[in-house]
């Protein structure tokens, strides 16, 4: 395929859509792919470390799959939990069985698993810093602010569920 022909055929993809979104999405992925990166160093998936951050805020009470998938950025059920079994098998989370319902697992952060996330989160943080210097401070306060608004139009449209949303017109 020629330049010229990856070019349109990528114009064809986007068009219908405001150039902002496709540039939030391009700049989503592309941080997805630095992310994943520096996380190749650690032997982790952007998804597992995800698993491992919100094991760190859930403490040492630690989360079952069901609380964990309330987080809807960690995925389905069946996700976290093969995530969660490898993350195991890695030594970076411990399961036990719950105390008052036995049949469920309450997963921890373990010390290992809590040092992969003191590894990364700084150079993560720094990630964001460059990325967020070609911005000058308005620039920076209007990107918030309207971020916000979308993410806010995002939880009405998630509240409604997609019952207003179809697929044909």
């Amino acid at each position: 395929m020629s330049d010229d022909s990856a070019e349109r055929n990528c114009e064809d993809r986007t068009r219908g859509y405001p150039d902002a979104l496709v540039g939030v999405y391009t700049l989503s992925l592309g941080l997805y792919r630095l992310m994943s990166a520096v996380l190749r160093e650690e032997g982790v998936f952007p998804a597992q470390v995800r698993l491992l951050y919100r094991l760190r805020v859930c403490g040492p009470a630690g989360g079952t799959v069901t609380e964990l998938a309330a987080d809807v950025a960690l995925g389905s059920k069946q996700n976290i939990s093969a995530n969660l079994k490898r993350l195991e098998r890695m030594g970076l989370v411990s399961a036990r069985r719950d105390t008052s319902d036995r049949r469920l697992k309450r997963y921890r952060l373990t010390p290992a698993g809590a040092s992969v996330l003191e590894r990364f989160m700084p150079r993560h943080k720094r990630i964001i810093d460059e990325l967020v210097s070609a911005l000058d401070e308005h620039e920076r306060k209007e990107l918030d602010r309207l971020m916000r608004k979308l993410t806010a139009r995002l939880e009405e449209m998630e509240t409604r569920g997609n019952r207003d949303v179809s697929l044909h017109t």
